[in-house]
């Protein structure tokens, strides 16, 4: 996305501050799945699980954009759970 608003023309300063930010996001844990904060084996191997079925349910070339996000959000309260 960065290397696509360096083409695109958007302003260099702009470009920075977004290089700043993904650096800060790969070099903390902000990103790290729910699943390794899990405190129990069962429960990890129970979330994990289902997880992975409802991955396996998903027809991925099947999905519009719209369709796409909304599984992902689907996928993430299942993980909340």
């Amino acid at each position: 996305g960065i290397e696509v608003a360096t083409l695109a023309g958007i302003n260099s300063e702009v470009v920075e501050r977004a290089k700043e930010v993904l650096h800060f996001h790969e070099e903390t844990d902000l990103n790290a799945s729910p699943l390794k904060k899990c405190n129990s084996k069962p429960s990890c191997e129970n979330e994990e699980s289902k997880l992975k079925d409802a991955l396996k349910r998903i027809d991925v070339d099947a999905l519009t954009p719209l369709e796409a996000i909304s599984k992902l959000y689907d996928l993430k309260k299942l993980i909340k759970e």
